[in-house]
């Protein structure tokens, strides 16, 4: 199965795969950065933002 690229204004993702925001500590920049860098779309999510890196930054 193959799928088309997809273009989003002038950005084309490679790979029409999107991760969604999982909030709550799992998709944030090191997960959505590997999703985008391996030609997905990676979200950071915003759902509970002060628990980032154990707590650092509350």
């Amino acid at each position: 199965m193959t799928f088309k690229p997809l273009k989003i204004g002038k950005y084309v993702i490679e790979k029409p795969i999107i991760q969604g925001g999982m909030g709550v500590g799992i998709s944030w920049d090191q997960l959505a950065g590997t999703v985008s860098k391996e030609g997905g779309l990676g979200v950071v999510s915003a759902v509970g933002t002060g628990v980032y890196k154990n707590r650092k930054y509350l």
